[in-house]
């Protein structure tokens, strides 16, 4: 009874481990290019700021507008709008 137990248990393990990974390997759903996206928070018009620890950012402009793309490595978006100045000061950042 108890390597039943122990092999129902490995079976979990294995199917979370298994689904953790797909997860991570899958890649961000984009309508937008990371060029464009830079060159929209470079424009001022840009609110809001989100990025997840898979690369995703999104940005949210003035007239309601979304975008999403994949940065090129974790924390891009943060160094745009920090080196954006004060035409990007008040974007409103959210990082995960």
């Amino acid at each position: 009874m108890r390597k039943i137990y122990l092999m129902v248990v490995l079976v979990v393990i294995m199917t979370t481990l298994i689904a953790c990974t797909s997860l991570r390997e899958r890649k961000c759903l984009t309508n937008t290019e990371w060029e464009n996206m830079v060159q929209i928070i470079k424009s001022g018009e840009v609110t809001g700021a989100s990025q997840t620890h898979d690369l995703c950012v999104s940005i949210k402009t003035k007239d309601g507008k979304h975008y999403k793309a994949e940065e090129p490595e974790i924390d891009a978006i943060y160094h745009v709008i920090k080196d954006c100045g004060t035409t990007c000061s008040n974007i409103i950042f959210v990082t995960q």
